[in-house]
Parts: C-alpha cells; structure tokens; sequence
C-alpha cells in the first residue's frame, strides 16, 4: 500500500462504451445533451456506450473529441482511437464465397423527410433483434397509421454497418397477387432476368449473402408467407425485416407489435414539449404553418386531439397538416366529421397513406366477408368488450374473428382483463360501415338485451361478490351501459329492456358509490315507467332512485326522496312486493334518522325488520336492525336498541358478511359517540375499518374515515384527525360526492393549525366555506364551523381583534339558534371564546361581528 488514491487512466478501460460513458459523465453532459453535441440520435449514442455499435475513427476524432473536452488532452484521443480501432467486430465478415451481385443496381431504402420521434425503445429492440445470429425474421405489426415503414427503415439504415452486402427495400403495396411477391424481389435487387424464373433462382443468388431485405406491407400477399421461409432457408446469412398488419406465422418469425405513441399524463406546457406525440403534432403543423407554437392557450387542446386520435401518426401528422385552416380547438368541436378533414396528406406518399380513411380502407378491404361484417359490429360497442359479449351481440363464431381480427391488428386484445377493443378511431371508420350496411337498429337492440341480462344477472350477485372484485367489471361497461340506455331513451320498441337495463344498474350503481350517474340515468327513466305493465320495474326503481339522489345530494333533493319513497311502499303494498316495500322502508328509515327523526325512523325501521324476517333476507335484515338500533337509542330505549345491534352482528358474522359487520361496527360507533364516549367511538370506528375496506364500499369507507377524525378531534388529537380527514376527503373526491367534502377539508385546517401551519390552515378553511356556501342553505353549518376556524387562524397569529370579530358573528347566532356542531368545531368554539372573554377590550368588535351580515361578515374573512 503507498496511501495513494488510486487514479483513472485511459488505461483504466477495456471497451469504447465504457470510455466513452466516464468521458461523458466527466463533463456532466446526458446522453441527450451529448448526442445533440455530435449530430447522433440519442439512442445511438446508448447504444455506443452499450458497446453495440462503434462509429468510425473519423466520426469519434471529428464530433467526440471537441464536444467531450479532449483537445488538449491527446493520451484519452489515444486510448478513443485504441478501442475504436481494435474493438469486437459487430458484423459478420462477407463470405468469401459469396456470388457477386455486381453492379445490378439494388433498390436503396427510401430516405425520409421528416425524424423519427418517440421510437428510441422500438429501435433499440429492434436493433438488438437484427444483431442475434438465432434472428433471421422479423415482423413488424401494427393497426394502420401507427408507423411501422417509417420504424423499419429508420433501423435498417441504422443497421447498415451490418449487412455489408447491403439492404434492400421491396415495396408490396402495388402488388396483389401473392405469386408475384418472388418477382417483385428479383426486381429491387436489380436482377430483372429472375423474373418469372424459379425460387430456386433467388436462392441461388442470395445464398451466402449478408443481405436484409425490407418487405414493405405484406400483409396483402399473405398466400407468399411459405416462400419466405424458403428463402431464408436457403439463404443462411439473409435476413428479413416485414412489415404487416398481421403476422406471417412461420416457424422461427419474430413478431414485433407497434403500438400508437404514447401520450402526455400531465397537462403541463413544458412536459407536453417533450411528449414524442406533441412533438409530432408541432413539427408537422410548423411545417404548414411556421407560426404555429404550441401555447398554454392550445396545448390542452393539441394534446386531448393527439389522444383521440390514439396516437397514430398518421392521424396526427394528417391533423397537423389542417393548422392553416382549423385550430387545434375547432378540430375537437369538429371532430365527429373528422373523415372529412384528415385528408390532403403529401402526394409523394402513398396512396392509402394521404388520407386516413384510405389506410382503414385498405385493410377493410384485405378482410373477407365474414370478417368484414364482424368488423363493423364491433363498433356498436363502446370502450371494448369480453368475449361472451361479441358472441351475443355479433356472432356467435366471435372467438376465432376476434383471432383473426386481432392478428390484422384491427382489434387490441387485452388478455389481462379478458377485454378487447378497437382504437377510437377505427372504431369510427367501423361505425360508418356499420350505418351503411342497415344492421345498425338490430344491432343495437342485441346490444341493449345483452347488457340488460348482464346487469341483472351482476345485481344478484352483488351480495356475494366483494364490490373491489365487481368494481373493475363496472367500471369497464360504463360506455356501454350508457350507450344502451340512451338507444333505449330514443327507442320506444327498446323501452322495455331498457327498463329492465335502468333499474339493475341503479342497484349497481347506488351500491358502487355512484350516485350521481344513477340518479340522473333513474330519474330520465322514471316518467316513462308509468305504465301498469312497468310497475314491478317502477317499484324498484322509485326506492333505487330515492337512495342514489339522498347519497348524491344528501338534503338538497330531499323532498324529491321522501316522494319516491312513498311512492315506492304505496305501489309496493299493492303488488304486495315484500322485498321492494322492505328496500323501500329501510331508506325511508335511513332519511329519518339523518333527520333526527327518532319516531317515524323506528316505524319505518321496524316494519321493515319485519318484513326481512318473514321473506327471509338475513343481510337487508342485518342492516335494518343496526339502523333501527339508532332510532331506539334516539327515543332513549337504550337497552332494545342494544339488543338490535347485538342480533345485527350476531347475523353480519353467522352470513360472514363484511359488509354486514361494517356497517353494524360503525352504527355501535355511533351511538358511544353520542353518549360522549369518544375513545370507545374511536376504538370501535377503527374495527369497523377492516371489514369495511373488505367489502369495496367506498362511500361507508369515507363515512368511517371521516368519523374517527371527528372523535380524534373531540379527543383533542389533531394529528390522527389530519390523517383521517385527508383520507376520507381522497376517498368522498374519488367518489365525486361533492357535499361530503367540505367537512374533512376543515378538519386538515384544524390539524394545518395546531401543527404550526396557519397558511395551509387558512387555505384549507376558506376553500371550505365556499365549497359549503355553493352546497346551498343546508350547509351553513359547514360555513358556521369555518369561520371558528378563522377566528382561531386569527388568534394564532396574533389578530385577536379580528378573531373576536368573527367570534361575535358566529356566537350570535349560536345563541339565537343553537347550532349543531360536529365536535372539532364546538370544541374551537370554546376555545375561541376562553382566549377572546378573558380580554375585556374586545367585547366592541364581538358586538360589530354580532351585527353583520354573512356576506359582510364572508368578505371579512377573506380580507
């Protein structure tokens, strides 16, 4: 040891990757900032420092050195040289018994125009793929528009180094007949004498050649496919690069899917600049429109078209071509003809590549008959759908067309979830075909009655199923649950499956937490349900709706609630349904209480009760007692109501039902809280949230959130409050349930405060006035309740006037009224009035508070 730190030498590095990453790090330059530096792509330039490509000696002394510092520095030139000149051949020295092609004139690869962006990974595994010796074949597929000849070629020039016998493109697109695909070879390798001789000609010539051939859309000449394989195998060093809309399907092929371009998850001007698809779109309108910049004002607007176009590009190089004439925004507001609009690509393309309806045409038109009419049907679905579907809706030989359709690259397989889908839009070239072919009428109702039975049948199982598991099965229908029941609002033949459509999935719905979408598709649907021979559907659906509307708007719509229950048990004692008149007591119950209406919640409650038990519904059963249970303790008859809740929970866990058990556990919760026991409430909440996070039902998951970040405030711990809050207002936003948000949102500004943030705190505060304010009159509480937070912000930082302002406000009208505070707010209203009555000096401004208006008092608060 000579207690030296060991030094980095030129020395020190075996391979020019390996230099030439240390050279580049030592100037603090990216991959990125370096390529630019030396006019490389970025992805050669990875591939330089992953040792699969080395540029020449010329290129490294003329571009590298300059831009990596090493003018003056000539033994790290050396070494740069060294390992560029005695480096690892890459490519396979020629065959010295190759034939000579001479100088017949080989057909070169067509030299773009424009770059290609948002392809580094395609290309790189592409390159990879042409380096293996066990690669001989490759297929690049992908739906129309989606780039494959502009990837091939950008990899084949790329690879050049490679194939010192060179790589020839043969361009398929004007050849239709599959016996003539031989030919069409023979003649891009500049031997137009081959032409109509053997195959065993071209093998003859290609034997022992490192030669790859581009076969450009072959997906035409599909019948050719053995003759490639013939090829190759007599041609061992040749290799071969497809590009298709289908597979070859030979022994050895390596398939290599093209996706669109990815899109922008952020709405942010400078990450969008960097989104290869946005890219794309402004470097093509610049090119029509030099003007045109991408702006705050328009790049929500690029990017919501560049994802309606699923990021094909060439529907996005089609739509920037229309810059001159239509913004990015009247393309939206025209986007339902935008067939009409994505034409005029460059005439030096291709022809089916200068619209986007004539690159769907070709391939609709490579489909044979049974294909084509499978095709179209498709899109009478909205936002994919599973294989049993396409067999009710479409034909019941749906599996192998769905084979044969995904293997065209017309329909996206997604086997992680047992759906498929078309893009959007080629969905819509399908949709016009469709309305062309007058299947569209028959096709819609078969789509109704299919998702009709399907929601029925999921609302029989949502008792046994966990609503995580079902959530996702919902979720993945929404389009299409919506696009059957508005066929059923426009047609009256589809009225009753629509009926039958509307009122399972209110049921699914209401119990998935979403209730502001079953609400209004109920309520479209209500008026026409009048008819005597609706009223089993009727009954249902008035106590379905009256659910989703309390859940949704809480006592906005509350009159509308107590009419559609009292429609509902009306109708339901005349068809004597038991089961809807126990549904629909049970909300006529929940309605009471969140009114404190003991009397009339235990009524309803009890009848109910009843009802259960004679028709033998254990779980509705279950959740009617705990319910009535609250009722009881409300009259004061605390010890049936205990018995209530025991025999609740004695069913929950005989029916192993965690919902049941949640439900129960949260209602015991309530009542502890009620009795002033606040760390019993806690301990009792918190067991309530395993089973409930069990069963999926979000909106209860809030509701016990929410409630023990009550009790930790009532306790006076603000920091588990703050954590609960946080969580139930993430769960209620996920959920959409608007009136539920304000009340945690002023629980973290409690929690802001005591923590020593009072401007997070004054934020949460005032956000949640105004969010309480826009829910109307009956959230004034929730107004009351901010502005004790205000006064409280305000004494923390000093301003006890201004705290004992808005004190006075509200104290006022507490005294006048008696307001009912959740705890966190009565306890700030005790402690704002123990710091503002003990200084006298103050009693002046409480009296100006008393005397203002809410909008005086609002602006106040604000100032």
């Amino acid at each position: 040891m000579t207690g030296k730190s060991s030094v980095i030498t030129p020395e020190s590095f075996q391979t020019l990757g390996e230099l030439l990453r240390y050279l580049r790090e030592r100037v603090h330059l990216s991959q990125r900032q370096l390529a630019a530096q030396v006019n490389f792509h970025y992805s050669t330039l990875s591939r330089i420092e992953k040792n699969n490509y080395i540029p020449d000696v010329s290129t490294l002394l003329g571009r590298f050195v300059p831009a990596l510092d090493l003018e003056d520095k000539p033994e790290w030139i050396a070494r740069l040289r060294e390992l560029a000149s005695t480096g690892p051949r890459l490519v396979p020295e020629p065959s010295a018994a190759a034939p000579d092609l001479g100088d017949s004139a080989l057909v070169p690869l067509p030299v773009p125009f424009t770059p290609l962006l948002g392809r580094e990974r395609e290309v790189d595994t592409l390159w990879e793929m042409l380096r293996r010796a066990d690669v001989r074949l490759i297929t690049l597929i992908g739906p129309p528009g989606v780039g494959k000849t502009r990837l091939a070629i950008y990899a084949a020039e790329h690879a050049a180094s490679w194939f010192p016998d060179g790589i020839v493109f043969v361009d398929l697109t004007p050849v239709t007949d599959s016996a003539q695909v031989i030919p069409a070879i023979a003649a891009a390798l500049g031997i137009p004498e081959i032409r109509g001789a053997s195959l065993a000609s071209l093998q003859s010539r290609l034997r022992g050649q490192h030669t790859l051939l581009l076969l450009d859309n072959f997906e035409q000449v599909m019948p050719a496919a053995p003759q490639i394989a013939r090829l190759l195998a007599a041609s061992p060093e040749l290799k071969i690069l497809v590009t298709s809309r289908e597979a070859l399907r030979l022994s050895g092929e390596y398939v290599f899917p093209l996706t669109p371009l990815s899109l922008p998850e952020t709405a942010d001007l400078k990450a969008l600049l960097d989104a290869p698809v946005i890219r794309l779109f402004v470097e093509r309108a610049c090119a029509i429109c030099p003007g045109f910049v991408l702006t705050e004002e328009n790049a929500a607007y690029v990017a919501e078209l560049c994802a309606r176009l699923d990021g094909l590009p060439l529907a996005i190089e089609l739509a920037a071509a229309r810059v001159n004439v239509l913004s990015p925004r009247d393309m939206l507001e025209q986007f339902d003809r935008r067939f009409q609009w994505l034409t005029n690509g460059a005439r030096d393309s291709r022809a089916w590549m200068q619209t986007l309806r004539s690159a769907l045409d070709w391939s609709y038109h490579l489909l044979n008959k049974e294909e084509r009419a499978f095709f179209r049907r498709l899109s009478v679905f909205l936002g994919g759908w599973t294989l049993r579907a396409a067999e009710a809706v479409c034909s019941p030989n749906a599996l192998p067309l769905l084979m044969q359709l995904t293997n065209k690259s017309l329909v996206v397989a997604e086997p992680e979830n047992g759906r498929y889908r078309l893009l959007e839009t080629i969905r819509e070239f399908a949709l016009e075909k469709l309305n062309s072919s007058k299947e569209m009428v028959s096709l819609r109702e078969r789509h109704l009655a299919y998702f009709a039975d399907w929601a029925e049948e999921l609302e029989t199982k949502l008792d046994t199923l966990s609503l995580s598991d079902t959530q996702r099965f919902v979720d993945a229908e929404r389009n299409n649950l919506h696009a059957a029941l508005g066929w059923a609002l426009e047609n009256k033949s589809a009225l009753a499956d629509g009926l039958h459509l509307v009122t399972a999935a209110a049921w699914i719905w209401f119990r998935h937490s979403h209730f502001t979408e079953g609400a209004e598709w109920a309520e479209r649907f209500l008026p026409l349900s009048t008819d005597k021979r609706f009223q089993p559907l009727r009954v249902r659906l008035l106590y379905r709706a009256a659910a989703l509307l309390q859940s949704a708007y809480w006592r906005e719509k509350q009159n509308r609630v107590r009419n559609y229950l009292a429609e509902a048990e009306s109708l339901a004692r005349e068809l004597d349904d038991k089961a809807a008149l126990a549904h629909a007591l049970y909300f006529d119950m929940e309605v009471n209480l969140d009114n404190k209406e003991w009397e009339k919640a235990a009524r309803a409650g009890e009848e109910s009760v009843a009802l259960c038990r004679a028709i033998d519904r254990p779980l509705l059963l279950c959740l009617a007692l705990a319910y009535l249970g609250i009722a009881l303790h409300g009259l004061n008859k605390k010890s049936q109501a205990r018995a209530a809740l025991d025999e609740a929970m004695e069913i929950a866990m005989r029916e192993k039902n965690a919902h049941c058990e949640g439900h129960v556990l949260y209602q015991i919760a309530y009542i502890l809280r009620r009795e002033g026991k606040y760390a019993e409430a806690i301990q009792c909440a918190q067991h309530a949230l395993n089973p409930i996070r069990a069963s999926g039902n979000r909106i209860n998951l809030g509701q016990v959130l929410v409630s023990i970040a009550t009790l930790a405030g009532a306790l006076d711990d603000f920091e588990t409050m703050g954590w609960f809050a946080r969580e139930s207002y993430h769960v209620f936003q996920s959920i959409g349930s608007e009136f539920q948000q304000p009340y945690p949102e002023r629980l973290m500004g409690y929690a802001a405060l005591h923590r020593g943030d009072a401007a997070r705190a004054r934020e949460l505060c005032l956000d949640s006035i105004k969010r309480n304010l826009a829910l109307g009159e009956g959230h004034q509480v929730g107004v009351y309740g901010g502005l004790l937070l205000c006064a409280e912000i305000e004494l923390a930082e000093g301003r006890t006037e201004r705290a004992a302002r808005l004190f006075g406000f509200v104290a006022a009208r507490h005294a006048a009224d008696p307001i009912p505070f959740q705890e966190p707010d009565m306890r700030a209203l005790m402690r704002v009035r123990s710091a503002v009555l003990k200084k006298e000096d103050l009693e002046s401004f409480q009296r100006k508070g008393a005397n203002m208006t809410l909008e005086q008092i609002l602006r106040f608060a604000e100032e």
